[in-house]
């Protein structure tokens, strides 16, 4: 049976701590267009199952405003 483990508390990994997120998500919209919201997606859960929780919250917000763009488009 597969196990999906998420349990890992060391806060100090980090890719993308102090990123610009504006830089990201123009990126994301540039390399995955309508789909930018679903890779940042990915990243943020790739990032919380590797116990990279400032990076986990980077992309999760990245994702909640690639959704928002989806919903309310400019």
């Amino acid at each position: 049976m597969f196990e999906f483990a998420c349990s890992s508390t060391d806060d100090e990994k980090t890719v993308w701590s102090g990123r610009d997120t504006d830089a990201a998500i123009e990126a994301a919209k540039s390399l995955y267009g309508k789909n930018a919201s679903v890779a940042a997606a990915w990243c943020a859960l790739g990032a919380r199952c590797d116990g990279r929780t400032t990076d986990y919250r980077f992309w999760f917000e990245i994702f909640q405003r690639l959704q928002k763009d989806n919903i309310n488009p400019a």
